[in-house]
């Protein structure tokens, strides 16, 4: 009948009650706000990935290596631990007094570690202990035992070829028995000295060809 109320029971409610300080199409900042666990499962995450870029990223540019043998004495002593540089001969050329780690050329066996002496494109020879590059004998200063008397070469060496001996002429397996080494086989640089903390982290060098002409470099590691 015209005039007559109509129930409250009976009037139209809304679908959803609108939660009270909030707009309706917005969410509410319960909602929003990750909890507890689940931030700590994502800053835990993120950790995890970052230590997992940052150890590739060491072991591709460096290592630590031990120095076994007596073939680099007495700048090198057996024990003694090195880091070595991976990634400076992927910017760089090895120079000549440059302590390396490389590849056994012999195939097997641990890696080695010895001085480069010959460089790409000369042409090298031993006499009676003395190096000669390219027809004049190198000064090497950091040789401190008796050089021997061993013969080798004269031969050109590649354009990848690089010639390894020890400091310890008379005790060392090096490029006068297995030859030139390529430099695919170079891992890199000895870098400094890890332990004994006792010792000096880097080793000067300062070789020379007769008649003045200056060969300079540095080679990294203890002394």
């Amino acid at each position: 009948m015209a005039g007559e109320r109509v129930p409250l029971a009976l009037r139209a409610q809304p679908d959803d009650e609108a939660t009270p300080g909030v707009e309706q199409g917005e969410v509410s900042e319960a909602e929003a706000t990750p909890s507890f666990w689940g931030r700590l499962f994502q800053d835990s995450l993120e950790t995890l990935l970052l230590a997992v870029v940052l150890f590739v990223a060491v072991r591709a540019t460096l290592q630590n290596t031990r120095v076994y043998g007596p073939s680099m004495e007495p700048n090198l002593y057996p024990g003694r631990y090195l880091m070595v540089n991976k990634l400076v001969y992927r910017l760089d050329q090895p120079k000549r007094g440059d302590i390396v780690v490389f590849s056994n050329p012999m195939g097997t066996g641990p890696a080695l570690i010895k001085r480069v002496v010959g460089l790409p494109g000369e042409e090298f020879a031993i006499r009676n202990g003395t190096v000669y590059i390219n027809g004049e004998a190198l000064s090497e200063p950091y040789v401190v035992f008796d050089k021997g008397n061993s013969n080798w070469g004269p031969r050109v060496l590649g354009p990848d070829e690089y010639m390894f001996l020890g400091d310890n002429r008379t005790n060392s397996n090096d490029s006068r028995s297995f030859g030139p080494v390529k430099a695919s086989r170079i891992i890199g640089k000895a870098w400094f000295s890890l332990w004994p903390p006792s010792l000096s982290v880097s080793l000067p060098y300062m070789g020379g060809l007769a008649g003045g002409t200056q060969a300079t470099g540095t080679a990294s590691a203890g002394g």
